[in-house]
């Protein structure tokens, strides 16, 4: 996999219109831009710098169609990368930690349908939006499974798409500095800061590409993500490997993982952003404020870091909030089991409500919106 970029590149067709060399370079260039600019960021000390340095520069290539899109085998190395990179932050006393996650993720299930429907009543009746259009831009997440319902069920996908990227884009752009000003308090200390030895780190990556493999057959959602964390965070939760993964090469993921999210931005015009400015705000604020209400009571509930609470609760990406949480060394193996639970939430129960009850979600009976 980490040869698929080079086997991709120098197995393409050598047209005129499409050459090696061409691909290789459609590639380098918006990864050396994404890279400097993460460095930029991070050398500025911002907060998270290299991954919301690399994906403003990333949004904005996609957006105006300056850059070829991010090659698949590039984006799983990515992923993959960024995976181990949260895998190894674990450490027995991480372990421990999960003796506070059963009610913690079970608030969250609450959460999601409490931040769905108060933002879908929102743009329902200030915006005068159709229930299922309003509803489906709502949901926290699971982007891939609520454009499919989109598309089946004859809704406005332009508007659902515009309204959940700018809630991502703020998020990620919005959450460092609100963590960084002090607002959870202190973070936890995950691990040293002794490097894993070469053999250690062959068979860190030897047992994620095995998981990864099982994982995507199993159809779960960003697999090698997920392979790389719970590898290298089960040999590392279990004091069977110890190190950790150089940082040069774990700001370089941070950077990768900003470009992949930068890619969402792909084809999404300024007019159509303008348009939408208020319902996009009004959900943001809306999804905020609420996720932040949870938040608070898990505070309360379970003494969790504010900080990890915030972060956990934020209606964000899975793969986004967890490097977001590694990049300002927090919990990301506590934050990322919160996003795929919520993930996995909304990509199993919304389908299954929409089949049972769709008049709920503002079907009518011919399939359409209602």
């Amino acid at each position: 996999m980490a040869y698929g970029f080079v086997r991709m590149t120098l197995s393409s067709p050598a047209t005129p219109q499409r050459s090696a060399t061409r691909i290789a370079i459609g590639q380098l260039v918006p990864m050396a831009l994404c890279l400097a600019s993460g460095a930029v960021a991070g050398g500025l000390g911002l907060p998270a710098g290299w991954l919301c340095g690399a994906l403003g520069m990333a949004a904005f290539l996609s957006s105006t169609g300056r850059a070829d899109p991010m090659l698949p085998d590039l984006r799983d190395f990515a992923l993959l990368l960024s995976g181990l990179s949260i895998g190894l932050s674990v450490t027995p006393e991480t372990v421990a930690r999960f003796a506070t996650i059963p009610l913690s993720l079970s608030i969250m299930c609450v959460a999601v349908i409490s931040i769905t429907w108060g933002s879908a009543f929102v743009l329902m009746r200030l915006y005068g939006w159709r229930k299922l259009d309003a509803l489906l831009a709502s949901a926290p997440g699971a982007l891939s499974t609520t454009l499919v319902i989109a598309y089946e069920n004859n809704a406005k996908v332009s508007h659902v798409v515009i309204v959940q990227l700018f809630r991502l884009f703020m998020l990620m752009a919005v959450l460092p500095s609100v963590i960084a000003a002090g607002v959870g308090g202190s973070a936890v200390a995950l691990g040293d800061t002794t490097l894993l030895s070469p053999s250690q780190f062959a068979l860190v990556c030897a047992c994620a590409l095995v998981l990864s493999w099982v994982l995507a057959r199993l159809n779960m959602p960003t697999y090698f993500l997920l392979g790389g964390m719970i590898a290298a965070g089960a040999l590392t939760g279990s004091a069977l490997v110890d190190g950790r993964m150089p940082q040069l090469l774990a700001n370089m993921s941070f950077s990768l993982v900003g470009w992949f999210i930068g890619e969402r931005f792909r084809g999404i015009r300024l007019r159509d952003v303008l348009a939408l400015t208020g319902p996009m705000v009004a959900s943001f604020a809306v999804t905020a404020l609420v996720a932040f209400a949870f938040s608070e009571l898990i505070v309360a509930l379970s003494h969790i870091p504010q900080s990890e609470a915030i972060v956990a609760f934020a209606p964000g990406g899975v793969e986004a909030m967890s490097i977001l949480a590694l990049a300002l060394n927090l919990d990301p193996v506590f934050v990322a089991s919160h996003h795929i639970v919520r993930f996995m939430f909304i990509g199993t129960c919304m389908p299954i409500a929409i089949k049972l009850w769709p008049r709920l979600f503002g079907i009518a009976a011919d399939g359409g919106p209602g």
